[in-house]
Order: structure tokens, then sequence, then C-alpha cells
């Protein structure tokens, strides 16, 4: 393990660079079947999606309207979405898995006609479709209802005749002029994480003043160097080599590369940061780890060919200061 102190140049970031808004705001018209389902883009919580209930397109009345997005649910013990407090209109929440298949709906919260879903039905972290409709347009399985309409305050798992099914389509189509804008608001979920890591970064410890915080690089190239990079911006950032290669990086620039050794014969390397006692502010901050080597290919025929061999993390957050 190697520990170096990187505060120095956060300290000089902190004034400037703070995390994009975790709301997502729905972009065109959603669509309302897994294959059209909107994804949210940007990288760490998602905490709000804010959209319309009101497609001009839909051929019985713009109402009618119903949007699906996919969202990453990070811990279902803590997981909750909501448009209580978000909307006038009386809407439905689904959850669905990524195949269609339902997981669970509620229609009224029991205290207003808006919405509220927990993780109860949610069988393991992961990637899954939220929708939202007005009240009765509801998700059908080869024409078939997913829930039953009743009772309207419980939260339920598939309980309709097609329960067994993946969503097709949806009913309850009467013609409706009542539109409006939604807000779901979300706990214990992330935008989806759709890119392929070759490694994973961890980032341990509560980053209080005085502490250390231990990032650790696993599953990378083994015998490599390892690398982090520390910002504030979630985005994407490609470094062109020349014929040498490229890197492409999960953050926007301005952020900080700092060298955290050479990993081991399984490809993991880990390095810390020493959080000074009495550091005046706190922080919401974005790591990446990566790997690199020189990958060097003999001829016959031809000469000798040299490129760089990357191995990029997934994004993780962390924060300094109390």
């Amino acid at each position: 393990m190697i520990r170096t102190s990187l505060l120095a140049p956060c300290l000089a970031l902190g004034a400037t660079l703070s995390l994009d808004a975790q709301t997502w705001v729905e972009a065109g018209e959603a669509g309302n079947l897994p294959a059209t389902a909107q994804t949210p883009v940007g990288v760490g919580a998602l905490t709000q999606i804010d959209g319309n209930l009101n497609d001009p397109a839909e051929p019985t009345g713009a109402g009618n309207d119903r949007d699906m997005y996919l969202i990453q649910i990070d811990n279902p013990a803590t997981f909750t979405a909501t448009t209580v407090g978000g909307t006038v209109l009386d809407t439905q929440l689904f959850l669905f898995q990524q195949s269609g298949l339902g997981v669970s709906f509620n229609d009224d919260s029991g205290i207003t006609t808006q919405s509220a879903l927990s993780g109860a039905f949610v069988p393991a972290p992961g990637l899954y479709l939220i929708a939202v409709s007005r009240f009765d347009r509801d998700p059908t399985g080869l024409g078939l209802e997913i829930w039953a309409d009743t009772p309207f305050t419980t939260e339920r798992a598939p309980d309709g005749p097609g329960a067994a099914n993946p969503i097709d389509g949806w009913n309850g189509i009467g013609a409706t002029g009542i539109t409006g804008s939604y807000s779901i608001f979300l706990t214990s979920a992330s935008f989806p994480n759709l890119t392929t890591s070759c490694a994973d970064l961890a980032v341990g410890g509560t980053g209080a003043p005085g502490t250390n915080l231990t990032f650790s690089l696993t599953g990378a190239d083994p015998n490599a160097f390892a690398w982090l990079v520390i910002g504030a911006v979630p985005g994407t950032t490609v470094i062109n080599i020349g014929p040498l290669g490229t890197l492409t990086l999960g953050l926007v620039d301005p952020f900080i590369p700092h060298p955290i050794g050479q990993t081991d014969a399984s490809g993991d390397a880990s390095g810390s940061i020493f959080v000074p006692p009495g550091l005046p502010f706190s922080l919401d901050l974005l790591a990446q780890g990566f790997s690199w080597y020189v990958d060097v290919q003999h001829g016959p025929p031809g000469p000798a060919t040299v490129s760089f061999v990357f191995c990029t993390s997934g994004v993780e957050s962390f924060h300094i200061g109390n």
C-alpha cells in the first residue's frame, strides 16, 4: 500500500467543485415499455426524476401518457420512490425487472392520491424499470392486467391475471385531456451504470478530518501501473495517445491524477489519502481507478508494435470533512 496526501490539490479545488445535481429531467418523451424506457445519464445517487404526463401523440388524449425509466437500486432495504409532494395528479407507480416482469405497484400512498413504493418486493440490488401513469392506466402482459386494481392503498407484488407475464402494453385508454408535471423522489437509487468496467474500485473510511480514506483497485491487469483520478463532475473525458491507445474516463476535467503504485499478480493495488485535522470545509468528490501497461508485439512480419493497454474501474463517490 502507498500512503500519500492528496488534500492540498483538493483544497485548491474545494471552493469551486461540486457534484452535479442528482435530478434527471425527462428528455423529450420517455417511452413506456422496456425497449423504449428512458435511461437517465449521470453518475452517483439519483434522487429525483422530473417529467410530464403530456404526450400529444396519444390517440385518446395527452393525459394517457405513461413514462418509464431505467434506474439502479442500490439497497432494497432502504429504497423508496414516491410522487407525494411532487405532483397534483392522481398517479400510479410501477416497478419492473429489466425483463419486464412486474416487481411492485402502488396507486395511493394512503394519505394522498399520489403513490409510494418501497424495496419490500425488490429481490436484489441492480437495474430496474420504474414507470408512472395517471390513475387506471395499467400495464398488461399478454393483454391481461399485471396488477389488480384494488386495494388502492397497498403496495403489492403482481397479483392480476397477467402477473406471470412481462409488460407488453397498457390499457385504460379512455379519452382524457388531464395532463401535468410530476417529480418522483428516490432514495437508495443511482443513475444506471451501463458501462463495462474491467476493474473495481472501493473507497473505505468516513473522510472525517484526521483519518485516512483508502482506495482499493481490484481485478485490474496484473503487474501494471495503478492510478487514481479524483474530481467532482461526472461525464466523459477521452485522452487520445495517438497510435499508442485511448483512455476513456468517467470524470470531466478538472480532475487530479495520482499514482497508487503497481498492481500485484492478481491485479490489485491500494493507496490512501490522509484528511488533515481541522479541515475547514466538507466536499463531495468522485474517484475512478485505472491501470495501464505497455504492450509490445514483435514481428515478423513487419516491425514491432507498441501500445498502451488500459483497464478502468467504475466511478465511486466519497466525502471529506465533517
